[in-house]
């Protein structure tokens, strides 16, 4: 199927916009507006007319984005008006006028363009607002020049050049994907060459991180000055604007290779020259000063450089970037940082921005603009604006990111700049600053760990009897500090213990390290008792003992705020933004029996974000790249909430937990947590939490509640803790170094061949149209761990590879599959041999575990093959589950996650006990993590804690039915409960139906 009539195709610039839309649909970067102050009568009715006549005329901007066969197109067919509202208000006009414009579009359903009258004590404020997939600098004035007539009466003829916009995007596209393209990218590979370019823009020095905009007028006898230089010089006005841009951008950053974009117009075709649309391509400009240059040598060096650029402008930004080698995070950190933008306002031959008139028969109406806070994906924009009241400079910092202060300081020298150039151009320019607002780089400091002394590993032959006193000891440390309990005795089980899968590769890393061993993860799991495995590590020879590693696999820059995300960050961000429901949120509740004081839990809380980066980090999506941005300390807000008159208590904290998942947050905050502090009456109180999935994970939980009390006693003493050595940063670091490394690559190996042939779905009929979704607790008896003992002795498995077998035989009873997959969250701490399994985040990975029956297989058949199946699976669980998934490339289907239609997530409670002050935390929810809940198609979630398995199955409407989930989480507790009495039992006795 082609592209219909109705609709053009999307331009690769466009498509960059969609497609960061649909991740983060909240988004404003991309909103126009156009507010103008009125004097005079606005003639409502004239208004409303005069909108539907442009929108008649420009059909593009009442469009949605709509999929077709041919990729997304801009659609018109059966579109709405653009709409008119009319609101009175009671604040200032910058106020009412962000409010109004600060309102997301819908790509999907469109228009993409709005009217506003704004009518305050004494103004009135017109103002257009317009999304930029449809609209650029030159779009502004031809839009405004119909509005004008339209209003005044005329009759507009309908734009007749869909042909001419689908020529453009296909071009865009040709030029990008095909060999067409070849030459311009070779010119832009050596233009950009050099690596990332340096960082042009100053530290911020201001609290808070709301936009800020300066605006500079350039006085009309300075304006005139540099006309006059830019003739001497036969270059353009804007050329030697952009020339005093460079200069001050070097000497703020005190670095001589300094790179900005400026934006070409795209209208290379005559068809294009008049159209409303999209057609600006943004060009990275990279030029190189020195102490020696004079101004004049920069203006021509500057004229030269832009002229070839906009010779090779038809490639689309993300071609270059990509030609340049400019690609992910870490490049756009760099490229990204500012765009220099001139607007000529006053070319139009009829209309004035600064007097725009509109008349009726009976009266006259004159707008004049007002400075447009807007935005284009940059740090800090820079925009030139010429109209009939002289050159206006706006400073745009949108995100804050800049702070007030330097913006200001920038305006001003920009200024300086300029009169020094107007007044010498021949002068050498403007010297660098000194860089005493940059932070050092700090370098990772290892972490101590308390783990008892050994005098270097046994001799084979003393491993081959009993270990001694003192390795007991040693590895019960080990133990005891990965678990956070105290008092492991010989004949403990690190099962029985709390201990599963997510801990079993940070302890058997962290005691190869202590002694000097390479213990693969799966002698824990044969030798799961602490004597025992003490007494197989001893007896492994000592020549496969790891080389010695630093904390760290990589060096970390301390001192950036934009960092990669990591691969789980990425994964949980697109799951979250392929929905409206907040996917993401982690709930958490514990009982507190004494005293605990809101102001100093909010004081301790602001000190746990200041010693944790990952708790004051913004996420951000630019081309196709997830970034973390960490930004400064912010104190989270203590809801005071009221439960004491609640006839049940849990189910007041229950329903605050509920209302708190479904509440989204904005992800680029750097606020992703929520704290209430409930009075459940008779001295009794609750802690409630509500923190999204990017930030923590399961095994973040108990970090995050000791580094509370810590912060939370450091309050009380009147004195501040101390951040940790290593941030979430190390990890992500550590994660790109395992890549570099050769793991992820033998991972891999394991993986395609583990996994050769998997179905990559449940094969169930789609439940495109069912909206059903819940949770269906397991009714498990008070005993099952105790039956589960002889079962784990004679078969050798934990706890975990049961309950894994439990949930592949109901899946395969249910299915009707004799081949499945499903996923396991693996703890992923190990990258440092140590340090970072502290490192507060979430460094989950996902495990696949394959079942594949052999006819006639019993339950007993499907507990052994787990078991091998599981430890292989945990010793090649380095490899990012997405990288896996990339590789592999399964069958996809809309709306699922290959091998993901299921998911298995153990849980054990801590042992451990957090007191702030004479307040004892104990959990209350039967899961301490609820973010898995919601993800995916189903979820087993089980938690055991003192011989006690609660657990839940939840699930998602496309997958199953509500009463479908409630007969599958009946099977599994039917198996859990007797499972030994089922060994013998067949898997499939028959194929019953999908419910």
């Amino acid at each position: 199927m082609g592209t219909p009539q109705h609709a053009v195709p999307l331009s690769v610039g466009q498509e960059a916009m969609w497609i960061a839309w649909e991740l983060e649909p909240n988004q404003l970067t991309h909103i126009i507006p156009l507010p103008f102050l009125l004097r005079g009568d606005l003639d409502p009715e004239r208004l409303r007319q005069a909108v539907r006549t442009v929108g008649e005329a420009y059909p593009q901007l009442r469009a949605r984005v709509e999929r077709t066969a041919d990729g997304p197109a801009l659609t018109w067919r059966d579109a709405p008006g653009i709409p008119v509202t009319e609101r009175t208000v009671d604040t200032d006009v910058t106020s009412a006028v962000r409010e109004a414009w600060q309102v997301p579009f819908d790509l999907r359903t469109g228009p993409l363009a709005r009217v506003y009258v704004l009518r305050g004590p004494d103004w009135t404020v017109l103002l257009f607002a317009v999304h930029h997939l449809v609209f650029d600098g030159a779009s502004v004035l031809l839009t405004l020049d119909a509005f004008r007539r339209a209003y005044e009466g005329a009759a507009l003829a309908p734009d007749a050049r869909a042909d001419a916009l689908t020529a453009f995007a296909r071009r865009t596209r040709e030029l990008s994907d095909t060999a067409a393209g070849d030459a311009l990218r070779d010119y832009w590979a050596d233009a950009l060459r050099g690596g990332p370019p340096a960082p042009v823009l100053p530290a911020k020095r201001d609290e808070g991180d709301t936009y800020t905009m300066v605006v500079a007028d350039v006085p009309s006898d300075l304006a005139a000055d540099l006309r006059s230089r830019a003739a001497e010089l036969e270059c353009s006005y804007f050329t030697v604007l952009l020339a005093a841009y460079f200069v001050l951008l070097r000497r703020h950053s005190a670095t001589d290779d300094v790179t900005l974009s400026i934006p070409s117009h795209g209208r290379t075709d005559p068809a294009l020259r008049d159209a409303v649309g999209y057609f600006v391509n943004p060009l990275p400009l990279r030029y190189r000063l020195s102490d020696t240059d004079r101004y004049a040598d920069v203006v021509r060096g500057l004229r030269s450089a832009v002229r070839e650029r906009l010779r090779h402008a038809e490639l689309p930004l993300a071609s270059i970037m990509r030609a340049a080698g400019l690609t992910g995070p870490e490049a756009r950190v760099h490229t990204h940082q500012s765009l220099f933008q001139y607007w000529d306002a006053g070319r139009h031959e009829t209309v004035d921005v600064q007097n725009l008139t509109l008349r009726s028969d009976t009266a006259e109406c004159v707008g004049s603009l007002l400075d447009m806070e807007s935005t284009a994906g940059y740090t800090l924009a820079v925009m030139v604006r010429e109209d009939s009241g002289g050159t206006h400079v706006l400073w745009k910092d949108p995100t804050g990111s800049v702070g007030p202060a330097a913006v200001t300081d920038l305006a001003d020298d920009y200024l300086a700049v300029l009169k020094t150039l107007a007044a010498d151009p021949d002068g050498v320019i403007a010297p660098v600053l000194p860089r005493a607002d940059a932070e050092p780089v700090r370098a990772a400091a290892p972490t101590t760990r308390t783990v008892p002394a050994v005098d270097g590993p046994a001799s084979p032959g003393e491993a081959a009897g009993s270990p001694g006193a003192d390795e007991l000891a040693a590895m019960a440390g080990v133990w005891e500090e990965v678990l956070m309990i105290s008092g492991v005795k010989p004949r403990d089980s690190f099962f029985e213990l709390g201990g599963h899968s997510l801990l079993a590769e940070t302890l058997t890393l962290l005691a190869g390290e202590r002694f000097g061993r390479d213990i693969p993860v799966r002698d824990l799991f044969s030798h799961p008792r602490l004597d025992d495995f003490t007494r197989h590590v001893l007896s492994t020879a000592a020549a496969t003992a790891p080389e010695p590693q630093a904390p760290t696999a990589a060096p970390v820059d301390a001192s950036a705020r934009e960092l990669p995300a990591s691969s789980f960050q990425r994964r949980i961000w697109l799951i979250e933004r392929d929905d409206d429901a907040a996917r993401g949120n982690v709930c958490l509740a514990w009982r507190a029996d004494g005293g605990l004081d809101a102001g100093v839990l909010g004081a301790a809380l602001e000190q746990l974000v200041g010693a944790h980066e990952i708790l004051r980090t913004r996420f951000l999506w630019h081309d196709g790249e997830l970034t973390q941005d960490v930004t400064d300390t912010w104190r989270p807000a203590v809801e005071e909430v009221d439960f004491s008159g609640a006839a049940d208590a849990d189910a007041a904290i229950g329903a605050w937990l509920a209302e708190a998942a479904t509440r989204r947050f904005d992800l680029e905050s750097g606020r992703l947590l929520r704290v209430a502090l409930a009075d459940l009456g008779s001295g009794e109180q609750a802690l409630l939490l509500c923190v999204h999935h990017l930030v923590v994970d399961g095994e973040s939980v108990p970090i995050l509640l000791a580094e509370l009390e810590r912060c939370h006693a450091a309050v009380l003493a009147g004195r501040e803790v101390t951040p940790p050595a290593v941030q979430y940063r190390d990890f992500v670091a550590a994660q790109s170094a395992e890549r570099r490394d050769g793991t992820w690559e033998r991972d891999l190996r394991h993986w395609s061949t583990a996994l050769a042939g998997a179905p990559a779905h449940l094969d169930v009929p789609a439940r495109a149209d069912a909206t059903e979704e819940g949770s269906t607790p397991l009714r498990t008896g008070d005993d099952v761990m105790e039956r589960l003992a002889p079962v784990q002795a004679e078969h050798g498995v934990s706890w975990f590879i049961v309950a894994a077998t439990a949930l592949a035989v109901a899946l395969h009873r249910w299915s009707g599959q004799d081949d499945l997959t499903f996923e396991v969250p693996l703890a992923n701490r190990g990258h440092g041999r140590g340090p970072l399994a502290d490192v507060l985040g979430p460094c989950l990975n996902t495990v696949v575990l394959r079942s594949a029956l052999a006819p006639g297989a019993v339950v007993g058949d499907v507990l052994r093959r787990m078991r091998d199946t599981a430890l292989d699976g945990f010793e090649h669980g380095r490899v990012p589950f997405d990288e896996m998934v990339s590789h592999l490339d399964p069958e996809r289907r809309p709306g699922r996650t290959p091998f993901a239609d299921v998911i298995l997530n153990m849980n054990s409670r801590t042992k451990r006990r957090t007191r702030l002050r004479a307040a004892e935390l104990t959990p209350v929810s039967a899961s301490e993590l609820q973010a898995h809940d919601k993800q995916f198609g189903m979820t087993l979630t089980l938690t055991e804690q003192d011989g006690t398995v609660t657990g839940t199955l939840a699930h998602r409407g496309e997958l199953i039915t509500t009463a479908g989930a409630a007969e599958l989480a009946d099977d599994i507790a039917r198996l859990l409960t007797r499972f030994g009495d089922s060994l013998d039992h067949p898997v499939l006795p028959g194929r019953p139906a999908h419910p």
